[in-house]
């Protein structure tokens, strides 16, 4: 039998005309024989489904063990550090010798990226331009990258990123932060929030800060919009965020790239697990629909 691909077409969009399908000659087994491949497919597929199920369940819950890891030490220091009361609603104590204070007083720059018809800047190519849509927590992608002229980047010279800088999301994902990589510095960015480290934070810290429930908290309650979350430079420029000692900083840093680390390669290798599960039950219908139970294990 043809692929279904075969018999589609291109007008305005992709569809299959019920004149193709119609005159399409299906070879099909005796009865008997589609119930017992029937009957073989939902045994040996529900199998597959519920251990997909199991599999989807473990990367979640290592998901939430690695970001219990990051909230341990950003709200204590990762161990069994000294605490000291403070007077807050988004956390009850802090290490001690930590500060805890809003980021506007430990940041050199906060600011918004263009939001007045950014769509006037873009070029075909130039220097990059970072959307709302590039940015996920701790993560920058270079997809569906925008661009504009160097002129246009001077008139916007406000937002012009630097070596260091973070990148928040105002809109949707209000308050997911990255650092920006070194293939955007010298770019810009449209409707995100840029803050710039001062002297007494690490960047990448920073982004951990303002990644975690100490700081997502306070996101949620500063965020506003009636169809979707939105957050503002002022509301940024509020939020409490701890600040240890740079060497305590960089104990952080280097504790939480091996913990995070191991996280990620086990919640990696169950999305292979995953995929092949998929691979394997795909080849499974297909080998008993085009050839029957006896092509089954040659598909196992």
């Amino acid at each position: 039998m043809k692929v279904i691909n075969d018999l589609t077409y291109f007008t305005t969009v992709k569809h299959l005309a019920s004149g193709d399908l119609l005159s399409e000659r299906l070879f099909l087994p005796p009865v008997e024989e589609q119930r017992t491949i029937a009957d073989y497919l939902d045994r040996e597929t529900s199998r597959i489904d519920s251990l997909t199920d199991e599999l989807v369940s473990l990367a979640s819950l290592v998901a939430v063990r690695r970001a219990a890891e990051i909230d341990n030490a950003i709200e204590h220091g990762g161990g069994d550090m000294p605490l000291v009361p403070v007077e807050s609603p988004w956390i009850d104590a802090v290490p001690k010798g930590w500060r805890f204070l809003p980021l506007k007083r430990c940041a050199a720059k906060i600011t918004v990226g263009i939001v007045i018809n950014p769509s006037q800047y873009y070029e075909e190519s130039g220097v990059p331009v970072l959307r709302g849509f590039n940015v996920r927590p701790a993560l920058v992608s270079d997809t569906d990258v925008a661009y504009m002229s160097e002129e246009s980047n001077e008139l916007n010279s406000k937002s012009r990123l630097e070596e260091g800088d973070v990148v928040v999301v105002r809109t949707g994902a209000a308050g997911a932060a990255a650092q920006i990589p070194l293939w955007a510095v010298g770019g810009n960015i449209v409707d995100l929030l840029l803050v710039r480290p001062g002297l007494q934070l690490r960047p990448k810290f920073l982004e951990f800060v303002l990644n975690s429930r100490l700081v997502q908290r306070q996101v949620a309650v500063g965020s506003v919009g009636a169809l979707q979350s939105h957050f503002n430079t002022g509301a940024l420029a509020n939020v409490w965020v701890v600040v240890p000692d740079l060497d305590e900083q960089d104990r952080l840093l280097a504790h939480l790239s091996i913990q995070i680390g191991r996280y990620d390669s086990l919640i990696e290798s169950l999305g292979n697990l995953m995929l092949l599960l998929s691979e394997h039950r795909q080849a499974l219908i297909t080998a008993a629909v085009a050839g029957g139970l006896g092509a089954v294990g040659r598909a196992a």
